[in-house]
């Protein structure tokens, strides 16, 4: 169980990290950051195996969206209930790419030309939606801020800056987030959309190979109709 507090709270902390941009995180909702880089690396994988993607465009346009559609909308552009056969003939012709399919996931990322353009930031991501059945049972987003080795500073202040304006309008739209101060990631905030879980996350994951390099990753993840009260209760 989680225990929280208000956004105001979360807006501190996230000022906190803006400044200090040293703190580490050892643990999509409950995974550790070990098990985030391993599904990452297993869809690149997934996405180099020639047979299971197609470019359709030399070079896709970038996805403009709002905070909105990051939170309603697979991809930014695809309405979370529609099948997944029909999510990959929406991407094909929304963003002129074929969605990586592993299992039951569909997987877009910027290795393939994939990007969302959100308030004028660009970050390198890799995109989800896992199916069972009639729609998406959930769907989100890895925002990746790599840095090499005395970077840190300048890619937090990236990140940072692509965090806080998409709390701050998530805040203004009326989505209320609130905290999880029992998370050992950098922040973890969880809220209501329309009755959808929402969960954002900030994960520092050290390069394993150079020393003072690695990537903050941003996980945004949605559950559609899987909001309840429980969500809220303050209990470890």
């Amino acid at each position: 169980m989680r225990t929280l507090n208000n956004l105001a709270i979360w807006m501190l902390c996230l000022t906190a990290f803006a400044t200090t941009l040293t703190a580490s995180a050892t643990s999509f909702s409950d995974m550790a950051v070990e098990e985030v880089s391993y599904l990452l690396s297993e869809a690149a994988s997934a996405k180099d195996a020639a047979t299971k993607i197609t470019h359709l465009n030399a070079a896709p346009v970038p996805v403009v969206v709002n905070a909105a559609d990051i939170i309603g909308k697979v991809y930014g552009v695809i309405d979370p209930a529609l099948s997944k056969g029909e999510c990959k003939a929406n991407a094909r012709r929304l963003i002129g790419l074929n969605p990586t399919e592993e299992a039951d996931v569909l997987w877009l990322d910027s290795d393939l030309g994939f990007r969302l353009n959100y308030s004028g930031m660009l970050p390198e991501l890799s995109a989800m939606a896992r199916y069972s059945g009639a729609g998406a049972t959930d769907y989100g987003y890895f925002f990746l801020f790599p840095y090499n080795k005395g970077g840190k500073d300048e890619c937090g202040n990236s990140q940072a800056q692509f965090c806080g304006a998409l709390l701050q309008e998530m805040h203004d739209m009326g989505l209320p987030m609130n905290l999880n101060t029992a998370s050992e990631d950098l922040f973890e905030a969880i809220g209501d959309y329309n009755g959808s879980m929402v969960d954002v996350r900030l994960l520092d994951e050290p390069s394993a190979e150079t020393e003072g390099a690695g990537r903050y990753i941003l996980i945004l993840s949605v559950e559609p109709n899987a909001f309840t009260a429980a969500d809220l209760t303050a209990a470890n």
